[in-house]
């Protein structure tokens, strides 16, 4: 039953002659959900309750599942009663291993009992179910799928149906709470971490839990194969409150390497989460945390290992005593590698990292020898540069000095101004000579530095753990 913000209120199961009763609700409109393996969910929304005694009668349609059963000539009754049931009470009296009564009736599955729902037949409580002693089938694996087979035909009246027992056994469970930051509640749920000691596999489906032999919640789970180990959750503890609380720490280089002209910086973001869980109950308990495992962070050296790491989570455990605060630390590390090319490096850079105290003293030095060197490299050509505009200013001027001798043909001045040009061009082309001669000496000054440059870079080799 839930209320008007589909907050579940009340929770019950039916007796074995389909009647069922809610104590304790108060007046006002409430939303019923009816759900039974095996049929159709019903629900029923917008019902008013009055003050005072209310009924309610509601149907099930019957659902998709199918079961083949052998029918004889003598007729027979079966009176049965249908639930999946995990024993919460005998935790601690069979050393925190619960008895799971397991069966096959109308349920998930296909053809000829494959894969049939789980539940117990004609059992008055769970001590009656365990003196039932062997189930009535067997199971074996068919590729991904499996089946149960009964060791004995049934025996059905007309338009009867039955639920067969299929697994009556005990398998490994410990009951924890469990947390997930993922589901926006600082409430933790009631769980079961179960492992799969039968030699059968459980399929997947609904799932009844018993407290004292008392409803205590249900969940749904996928199916769970010989040995295989699955946490469930079934209910809300509210015993428990858990606050998350992350912390990041500022982003610091831990190793420098320079190798092959290239100055590598590796730093890590630390990143660390304060679980905190207050026990409100009188009995301890044992949470199970899930963590979040994301791609690129690793627990950090010295953080408390994880009980098991599930697709995409880590699973902590921590205990917790009655009346009792207890916290669960966990801190990860993110690695980040930054590049530097030593050729592009400009002095103001190195001063940087010498303020950061991203590098060490030596590493300093040998990056200033560096930058100095292509200091050189660079006046070199600069050097070239500007010869090379004063040739280029001279051949236009040449070229000036050209266009104004045609121009003198015919003329009075033209013997004395054409000695005078003459003489012009003979100079500039002295000046030429010694420019291009200039030229050729400084890229030569400029290659062999240039070399020693790269020499530099290429055998420099540091490392260094800041």
């Amino acid at each position: 039953m839930l209320d008007e913000n589909h907050r579940v209120i009340p929770q019950t199961i039916t007796e074995s002659n389909g009647q069922y009763t809610f104590s304790g609700v108060s007046a006002g409109n409430y939303r019923v959900e009816v759900e039974r393996q095996g049929f159709q969910k019903n629900v029923i929304a917008g019902l008013s309750v009055a003050s005072g005694e209310n009924q309610l009668n509601t149907q099930l349609r019957v659902g998709s599942g199918v079961e083949t059963v052998e029918v004889t000539a003598e007729p027979v009754a079966v009176n049965s009663t249908a639930s999946m049931v995990a024993d919460g009470n005998r935790l601690r009296a069979v050393a925190k291993r619960p008895h799971v009564g397991a069966g096959g009736g109308i349920g998930s599955g296909s053809g000829g009992g494959i894969g049939g729902g789980t539940f117990r037949a004609g059992v008055a409580n769970l001590d009656e179910a365990r003196a039932m002693g062997e189930a009535a089938a067997s199971g074996q694996e068919l590729g991904d799928l499996f089946e149960y087979k009964l060791k004995d035909p049934v025996t059905l009246k007309k338009n009867q149906s039955a639920l067969v027992p299929i697994a009556q056994t005990e398998i490994e469970a410990e009951k924890v709470s469990l947390w997930n930051g993922t589901t926006g509640s600082g409430r933790p749920l009631r769980g079961l971490w179960l492992k799969n000691t039968s030699p059968l596999t459980f399929d997947g489906g609904s799932f009844s839990v018993l407290e004292n032999e008392v409803f205590a919640g249900e969940g749904l789970t996928d199916p769970i194969k010989p040995g295989e180990r699955r946490l469930i959750s079934y209910a809300t503890d509210l015993g428990l409150l858990v606050e998350a609380q992350k912390n990041n720490q500022p982003q610091h280089v831990t190793r420098v390497k320079i190798s092959k002209g290239v100055l590598t910086q590796v730093s890590e973001l630390h990143e660390r989460t304060l679980y905190t869980a207050r026990n409100q109950d009188d009995a301890a308990r044992t949470m199970v945390i899930e963590h979040p495992a994301r791609a690129d962070w690793q627990l950090a050296k010295g953080a408390k290992e994880p009980e098991e790491k599930a697709s995409g989570e880590y699973r902590f455990r921590l205990e917790v005593p009655s009346k009792a605060t207890a916290t669960l630390p966990v801190e990860e590390v993110r690695t980040l590698a930054t590049n530097y090319q030593l050729s592009a490096m400009e002095e103001g850079q190195i001063g940087l990292f010498v303020k950061q105290g991203t590098i060490t003293g030596e590493m300093a030095e040998a990056l200033k020898r560096i930058t100095a060197q292509k200091t050189v490299v660079a006046n070199l050509e600069e050097e070239m540069e500007n010869r090379q505009k004063d040739i280029d200013r001279i051949v236009e001027d040449q070229g000036r000095l050209r266009e104004n001798m045609k121009a003198l043909r015919g003329s009075a001045e033209e013997k004395a101004l054409l000695q005078r040009y003459t003489r012009q061009l003979d100079d500039q082309e002295t000046q030429l000579e010694a420019l291009r001669k200039k030229i050729q000496e400084t890229e030569a000054q400029r290659d062999t530095a240039n070399a020693q440059l790269e020499k530099m870079i290429g055998d420099l080799q540091i490392e260094a753990v800041m």
